[in-house]
């Protein structure tokens, strides 16, 4: 299997140059601007664009050693360290407050000290460039800066008008994504003295790869089967309309069109919303299918963790995009009865009629209730074998816990979240110290991830693997 660490092998002796520049070159004067440098480089990823450089550079070198020189480690810290600044820009701008796992800098720093670390690692970049002498190198990279900031832009204004095309969605990643990628190709190619046309081909195929990989990244966000670094759905949080999205908008009616579009319109402050348009959206013969795995996800989890669904009854909190896919697999699986507990809002008719829907087509009773109708929660609740909440109440922004107390508990009951980020939510927390069995959505979102890699590959995800390696 080919693997990120297979295709560094080659490379690794100018990896480990590249970094020792790098480690050489970024000091700063003053102990808070160092303590920042310092983080933000500890923090560089995957380095995917060094690692074009190395290997773009030893793939076109002439001469031996010629890839582990001064020119192809300048090339590489050129293209990284504007990538970094970027980063930093961004989540500013989105006011993300993590990145790859980690506080993002503006959250730890605040925002006005993170643009200014953006901007000295920009400065700096290029005075290191200017003062090396390699001037070739450095006009041949900062072109991408300039592509950088005309996509960030673009995608603003589409974002607050919500007027996408598909040319324009490309247009925005080749200068985001692709751009820079293909600069670091072909700045491997020049550093090493490659022809004007090998140069030239290694950028296209840079931008090629880049293009593919900000597609990937965008689907991602909707399927929620990889860990990218940042939360998933910030692409609707933030109202921007990717590939997945604007693939079912350009094939839905107007007026359903429209109705999206609203949808998109709420997800900065509203979480159901986020919740509505999320979804994996697969070409079955020619029509667009939205699927969603989440149901398929949580119900795995939940045998996983000894819970056996047939004959047992169960109350579930929240009827949105996760909750009803929830709801309708519970159904299917043998559930013999479900009291969902939902308010009186946007999703509360659609509710309706699945519950109706689910009573026709299986053999399990659905039960629609008013969340604020606490007495039939409480009643509902002490003949319950199963508690599952789908909303977002208990995640890191929106805390609490949507039952009053542990009283509301008995023993016997299996208490579980879809929520994973915290690990232990409030509701699980309580649970778990009055004795009960709990799990939360961690492995709801490996099995979705799992169901959805089947739908767009046809193969199975190796499970055990990311098991192994990630939920240990």
């Amino acid at each position: 299997m080919i693997t990120l660490d297979s295709i560094r092998n080659p490379v690794t002796a100018e990896l480990a140059a590249f970094d020792e520049f790098v480690e050489r070159q970024f000091t700063a004067e003053g102990e808070l601007l160092s303590d920042m440098l310092r983080y933000a480089l500890s923090s560089r990823g995957k380095g995917i664009r060094p690692l074009l450089v190395m290997l773009s550079a030893a793939m076109n070198a002439s001469v031996p050693g010629a890839a582990t020189g001064r020119r192809a480690c300048l090339a590489a810290m050129l293209v990284e360290m504007i990538h970094v600044a970027s980063l930093i820009h961004d989540d500013v701008i989105d006011e993300a407050d993590t990145r790859r796992g980690k506080p993002s800098v503006n959250a730890r720093w605040q925002s006005h000290k993170a643009v200014i670390l953006g901007d000295y690692i920009l400065a700096r970049n290029m005075a290191i460039g200017l003062t090396s002498g390699q001037f070739d190198l450095v006009t041949h990279v900062c072109g991408s800066m300039a592509a950088l900031c005309e996509g960030e832009v673009l995608q603003d204004e589409c974002a607050e008008t919500h007027d996408m095309t598909r040319r324009t969605y490309l247009d925005i990643i080749h200068k985001k994504t692709a751009s820079l990628l293909g600069v670091s190709a072909s700045a491997g190619a020049l550093a090493v003295g490659a022809t004007r046309d090998r140069v030239a081909l290694m950028r296209r195929f840079g931008e090629a790869l880049g293009m593919a990989f900000q597609m990937q990244d965008d689907i991602l966000d909707y399927t929620l089967s990889a860990h990218t670094g940042k939360p998933a759905n910030n692409d609707l949080r933030e109202g921007k309309i990717t590939l997945p999205l604007l693939a079912v908008l350009e094939k839905v009616s107007d007026e359903r069109r429209a109705e999206l579009i609203e949808r998109l319109g709420r997800c900065r402050q509203d979480e159901a919303s986020v919740e509505y348009l999320q979804c994996t959206v697969v070409n079955e013969g020619g029509s667009l299918v939205g699927h969603t795995t989440d149901g398929e996800g949580y119900m795995r989890s939940a045998r996983e963790a000894g819970f056996q669904p047939e004959g047992k009854r169960m109350v579930q909190l929240g009827a949105g995009g996760a909750g009803t896919a929830v709801l309708v697999q519970a159904a299917l699986d043998g559930m013999a009865a479900i009291d969902v507990f939902n308010p009186r809002d946007a999703f509360w008719p659609r509710a309706e009629r699945v519950a109706a829907e689910l009573e026709r087509a299986s053999q399990c009773r659905v039960v629609l209730h008013d969340l604020d109708d606490r007495e039939a929660l409480r009643t509902c609740l002490g003949q319950a074998d199963l508690l599952v909440n789908t909303t977002p109440v208990g995640m890191e922004r929106i805390p609490g816990c949507l039952i009053p107390d542990a009283s509301w508990l008995h023993a016997g009951l299996t208490v579980s979240d879809v929520i994973y980020q915290p690990r232990e939510t409030q509701l699980l927390r309580m649970a778990r110290e009055a004795g009960l069995k709990t799990f939360n959505g961690m492995y709801m979102l490996l099995h979705q991830g799992a169901a959805s890699f089947r739908l767009w590959t046809g193969r199975e995800m190796p499970i055990q693997q990311i098991r192994e390696k990630y939920f240990q």
